[in-house]
């Protein structure tokens, strides 16, 4: 219906330029976000990418964690169900990941 439509990823206003430069935001947030992207997805490895370069320059305040899968495309449950639980559960217990690292690989 016309919620799902309005909440779309599509439809939602782009949330780069406080990622990229968070103290101009007028709201913080404690909440740590978890990207993961398969690494045979290049629309969403591109994004990961993207947003590991913002952590490593430090530019958005430390608040996404980005994990690549390796060996792994868009499906990222179906393709590798246990790197995606041990990213998710690490990322949960507060570890995270090394920004930009890569699970899964063996």
């Amino acid at each position: 219906g016309i919620v799902a439509e309005q909440s779309s990823l599509g439809n939602q206003a782009s949330s780069w330029s406080w990622l990229e430069n968070p103290s101009k935001s007028s709201s913080a947030t404690d909440v740590r976000v978890l990207y993961m992207y398969g690494a045979l997805d290049e629309k969403y490895a591109t994004i990961g990418q993207r947003l590991a370069a913002c952590e490593e320059k430090g530019a958005s305040g430390g608040v996404v964690d980005v994990q690549a899968v390796a060996d792994a495309g868009h499906a990222l449950v179906e393709e590798a169900p246990d790197a995606v639980a041990q990213a998710i559960l690490t990322h949960i217990r507060g570890g995270g990941g090394e920004v930009g690292s890569e699970v899964g690989s063996e």
